[in-house]
């Protein structure tokens, strides 16, 4: 007959098999949360999640600007869009500035990454045209185009005695490839923020705008910096679309022993060693490379190279190069200080 102690001895192991998948499968759930954060597989962003978009501080990069033209902005919001000078305390109920495609663009400019380019310049040519729609635009404070709205409610109200709601916006952007146009992106985001979330440090505007003064009071209300929250976030949506395709190359043509290599955009180095990888039945790279070239002459974006370890004949035209480590991007740093006492803790980095 087995004593009570051999049976806890006997359960002992299976309990702590058990403790072991729970930590387990906890520890992977926590994992799987941060990759689909790290992903940005949302589709809104509220109160300090979206602050963290209100003002981005972008590092410079090297590569050459991405150019890109904006298409009119399109607005499916019920409210109108209008050019009109107000204080900031118009846009908390009036319209819409028709500026905002104006800031779209100049927030593109500040990535240091795109180049806008205006849809009825003629003399550039784009890569991209991009596409704002405004699907949805949420006012603090009911709608009305003009100020009579406070008079109607009770004259002896001032607007300060009246707690304003949660600014939301949401945003699409859809991108379009300039030479064949088809559509490569379609994106939405929802922001919302509310007076406790307000930046202090509002996003700067470029030399080319920072002296416009409806804008300047726009980024002042909540759905000012909604609307920067939720521009920012298509932003980086785009460059993380983009910027993978300008780190890789392709086998254009060979002959013999000599490979032809074509790159959107990288600019090759003689002596440069790069890892080859073939193309898969799905036009993928595969996942393991089949050996390395040896850069031997360049022009801008295209190179000449020789097979290091493995021979030519393994390769074919549409086989890939991973240049994926000459320029990587550098992720935009925070820049928030609560406005109001009412907001939670600062945030002070923002990862990727």
């Amino acid at each position: 007959m087995k004593s009570p102690n051999a049976s806890l001895l006997n359960t002992q192991p299976k309990y702590l098999f058990a403790l072991s998948l729970f930590l387990i499968a906890a520890f992977s759930m926590q994992l799987a949360a941060k990759s689909i954060f790290s992903h940005r597989q949302v589709s809104w962003l509220k109160n300090q999640d979206a602050a963290e978009y209100t003002s981005l501080q972008w590092l410079a990069d090297s590569k050459s600007l991405v150019k890109v033209k904006i298409l009119p902005t399109l607005n499916y919001s019920g409210i109108p869009m209008e050019h009109r000078e107000e204080q900031a305390d118009y846009f908390n109920h009036g319209k819409i500035p028709a500026n905002v495609t104006q800031l779209f663009a100049d927030l593109l400019n500040s990535s240091h990454y795109f180049f806008s380019i205006n849809e009825k310049d003629n003399t550039s040519v784009a890569e991209y045209e991009f596409q704002l729609t405004i699907e949805k635009y949420q006012l603090p404070f009911s709608y009305q185009a003009d100020d009579i709205w406070w008079q109607e409610i009770n004259g002896d109200v001032d607007r300060w005695m009246l707690t304003p709601k949660p600014s939301t916006i949401k945003l699409t952007l859809t991108m379009f490839n300039s030479y064949s146009k088809k559509q490569v992106l379609s994106k939405s985001i929802t922001t919302t923020l509310s007076q406790c979330d307000l930046n202090a440090h509002v996003q700067r505007l470029t030399w080319h705008n920072n002296k416009d003064t409806v804008l300047n009071q726009f980024l002042q209300t909540t759905p000012g910096q909604s609307f920067i929250a939720a521009s920012n976030f298509l932003i980086l949506e785009a460059i993380h679309l983009i910027d993978p395709k300008r780190k890789q190359a392709l086998v254009a043509d060979k002959f013999e022993n000599e490979i032809f290599i074509l790159a959107e955009d990288t600019h090759f180095e003689v002596g440069q060693q790069l890892d080859i990888f073939q193309q898969t039945p799905y036009y993928r790279p595969s996942q393991l490379p089949i050996g390395q070239v040896e850069i031997v002459k360049t022009f801008a974006n295209q190179a000449v190279a020789y097979p290091i370890n493995f021979r030519s004949d393994q390769l074919a035209k549409g086989d890939w190069l991973d240049v994926k480590n000459s320029n990587p991007f550098k992720a935009p740093l925070v820049n928030y200080l609560a406005k109001n006492h009412c907001s939670k803790t600062p945030v002070t980095d923002l990862s990727w």
